[in-house]
């Protein structure tokens, strides 16, 4: 499986499941990111909460992935939020 396609599974995997490990074995152990919904720097115990938060508002679109090769890759990916 090339490593954009692992890397869309485990996304998947924590937003539908809570499901952290494969995404956790292909995350750098310094992980950070911007999350611009809560205009902060995360780590990935904090992306975990909030992918808790927000999952169960969140329907996941498909995702195109635009580049990608063994070291980075870009893709877009389309979310709805659901009122509840």
């Amino acid at each position: 499986m090339a490593r954009a396609a692992k890397f869309e599974k485990a996304w998947r995997l924590a937003y539908t499941k809570a499901d952290y490990s494969l995404l956790k074995s292909l995350l750098h152990t310094d992980y950070q990111m911007y999350d611009h919904r809560m205009g902060m720097k995360v780590d990935f115990e904090t992306e975990k909460s909030l992918i808790g938060t927000l999952s169960p508002f969140l329907t996941l679109g498909p995702r195109k992935i635009l580049y990608g090769n063994e070291d980075v890759y870009a893709a877009r990916q389309f979310s709805k939020y659901i009122e509840k």
